[in-house]
C-alpha cells in the first residue's frame, strides 16, 4: 500500500480560564489505508476532521498519537524532507492561495523541482512541459501569472504542480468545490485519466459525495473524527450508518 494511518488521534485545546482549558477531539482512533494505484474518496460533512487528517498526512501538523506510513516506510524513518515530499503531494482547495501571484506559471511549476530534486535546468524544463501536457494546458500559459487564468486553468496548474515530482500519492482537497458543473466534470475526467495512465494513488477529500463517486474505487466516511464506513464505491447503497446513508442518498438526487 502507498499510505497508511493507524489509530490517529488529534485534539485542539484552548484556555477557558487562568488554570483551565477545554479540548475538542478532531480525530479519534482513525485507521485506513490507500493502496497502490488506488483512488480513495474521503467523505464527510464540514468539521468532520477531513482537513486535519490531510494536514497530518502531509506533516503540516502532528498527530497526538498513532502511526503513519508512506511508500512502505514509517514517517519516523524519513529523515530527508526532500525524499518525503517527492513521494507525497497535495492539490489544495483554493488555487488563489496555492499559486504565488507574483510568479509566472513556469516559476510555480519549477519551484518544487528546484528544491526537492537535483534535476538540471534542461531536465526541469522538460518535466514542466510534460506536466503541462498531462493536464491539457498549452505551453503558452507558462509565461502568464495566475491572476490571468480561468478557474479551471488555475486548478489544472495546481494539479500539474502536484504531479510534477512524479509522486506515488497525491491528496486532493476539495478539488472541484469552487468550479461550475462543466469545469468540475472536466477536472474529474482529468483526474481519472491521470490515475489510469500514470498509476498515481489519490485520496480525494470532499463533502461532495457525488463528485467522489465519479472517480473513486473506494469511499471512506468520516464523522465527528471517526471512520463510520469504508466501502467500495459500487457498494455505496449498502452503507448502514445514518450519516453515511444520508450523504449517499443526497448524492443520488
Amino acid at each position: 500500500m502507498v499510505w497508511r494511518g493507524e489509530n490517529l488521534n488529534k485534539s485542539y485545546c484552548s484556555r477557558t480560564g487562568a488554570f483551565t482549558s477545554k479540548c475538542h477531539t478532531v480525530l479519534s482512533g482513525v485507521s485506513f489505508h490507500v493502496g497502490d494505484k488506488e483512488f480513495v474518496g474521503l467523505a464527510g460533512e464540514s468539521g468532520s476532521g477531513k482537513t486535519t487528517l490531510a494536514r497530518i498526512a502531509l506533516r503540516l501538523e502532528p498527530a497526538e498519537s498513532g502511526k503513519l506510513c508512506l511508500a512502505g516506510k514509517s514517517y519516523a524513518d524519513y529523515q530527508d524532507r526532500r525524499e518525503f515530499y517527492r513521494n507525497i503531494q497535495m492539490m489544495f482547495q483554493h488555487s488563489s492561495e496555492a499559486l504565488n501571484p507574483r510568479w509566472q506559471v513556469e516559476q510555480v511549476l519549477e519551484e518544487p523541482l528546484r528544491y526537492l530534486t537535483e534535476l538540471s535546468p534542461e531536465k526541469r524544463r522538460e518535466r514542466i512541459r510534460e506536466a503541462m501536457a498531462a493536464v491539457s494546458l498549452p505551453a503558452s500559459l507558462l509565461r502568464v501569472r495566475p491572476a490571468t487564468l480561468s478557474g479551471g486553468q488555475a486548478q489544472r496548474v495546481c494539479l500539474a504542480r502536484a504531479i510534477i515530482l512524479q509522486p506515488n500519492f497525491i491528496i486532493l482537497d476539495e478539488p472541484t468545490s469552487s468550479l461550475d458543473m462543466v469545469i468540475q466534470y472536466q477536472i474529474l475526467q482529468l483526474l481519472r485519466k491521470l490515475h489510469q495512465e500514470q498509476g498515481i494513488s489519490f485520496l480525494m477529500i470532499s463533502h461532495d459525495l457525488g463528485a467522489i463517486k465519479q472517480v473513486a474505487d473506494r469511499i471512506v466516511f468520516l464523522h465527528a473524527g471517526q471512520i463510520i464506513e469504508n466501502v467500495a464505491t459500487r457498494q455505496l447503497n449498502q452503507v448502514k450508518h445514518p450519516v453515511a446513508k444520508s450523504l449517499a442518498d443526497a448524492a443520488r438526487l
